[in-house]
């Protein structure tokens, strides 16, 4: 960016980015990436809409910066310390029997505090 003063010409070098989105399906690539330039683009124009007379000299640098996401996934049981071995503390830790379901079974007893969980 550049602004002309009384005293020459200013240079700046700002940073503008969008926030990060998320992708589950191949189809939103197109719709998020236009979503970021447009985000981009409306942030590039405030900066210079209030009254700086900066202006776009000279476009640097342009990132893509894409990341997998893998979310973590419960796979199966792990014995609880000597310690954390008690359900008056409010953890509980099912075993799995057939199923990688344990965070959806703590829920079903937390719901269901005074139920035995049958599974089938």
């Amino acid at each position: 960016m550049k602004k002309e003063t009384e005293d020459g010409v200013i240079y700046r070098e700002p940073y503008f980015k969008s926030k990060a989105k998320t992708i589950t399906h191949p189809d939103m690539i197109n719709d998020l990436i236009r979503e970021a330039e447009e985000e981009i683009l409306n942030k590039i124009g405030d900066w210079i809409s209030e009254g700086s007379t900066w202006v776009i000299d000279l476009i640097l640098d342009h990132y893509l910066n894409i990341i997998e996401y893998t979310p973590l996934r419960g796979s199966s049981y792990i014995k609880l310390p000597k310690e954390l071995q008690n359900s008056m503390l409010g953890l509980i830790n099912p075993k799995n029997l057939d199923d990688n379901e344990c965070f959806r079974w703590c829920h079903v007893r937390k719901l269901n505090p005074e139920k035995k969980i049958h599974r089938g």
